[in-house]
């Protein structure tokens, strides 16, 4: 199998992997109250995984520290792993999951799925236009876009920490020469 058939076979899986998990923690129908929360909590773990890959000891700050979502999301916006649009509306998804986690009988409205969304820029109009009129819809559509731009550069992270670097080739090379 040629190293490109590997490579499209291995993002293929973890592809798979993370819609499922996606579908289980945002599924259609669900309350979007809740799946504010979920998504927090899958956003969450993605940062945790990319400062785990990203740190030669990263799996040492997280587990002997209490880091807050904004903390971690801080951590890996220093290490400009993500894009700006990507870390703004993660940073809108904590605002607007901390106002549901602190105010009883809290709905999630058009105005918080807009505040997620907007940093998305294009992908946001897109979206607006297409779901607004189907709240729960719009938030999960919204929710889809995020991850998927987040596990396209966790499956990056992955890609440099699984591909073995040979440097026996360069150097053969050099003395050759």
């Amino acid at each position: 199998m040629s190293s490109d058939e590997e490579l499209r076979k291995r993002a293929a899986k973890m592809v798979g992997r993370e819609v499922e998990t996606f579908k289980k923690m945002c599924p259609e129908g669900q309350q979007p109250i809740l799946s504010v929360l979920r998504i927090h909590l899958l956003t969450e773990y993605y940062l945790e995984q990319i400062i785990n890959l990203q740190l030669p000891r990263g799996d040492k700050l997280l587990g002997n520290t209490n880091l807050t979502y904004a903390q971690k999301l801080g951590l890996v916006e220093a290490l400009t792993v993500l894009d700006d649009k990507t870390v703004q509306s993660l940073r809108n998804l904590n605002r607007v999951r901390n106002r549901c986690a602190h105010e009883m009988d809290r709905e999630i409205t058009l105005a918080d799925i807009d505040l997620i969304a907007r940093p998305l820029r294009e992908e946001h109009t897109r979206l607006r236009r297409n779901y607004a009129a189907q709240l729960p819809e719009y938030l999960r559509q919204v929710f889809s876009a995020l991850c998927q731009g987040v596990v396209a550069i966790l499956f990056g992270l992955e890609e440099l920490k699984l591909t073995p670097i040979d440097t026996d080739d360069d150097t053969e090379e050099d003395e050759e020469e």
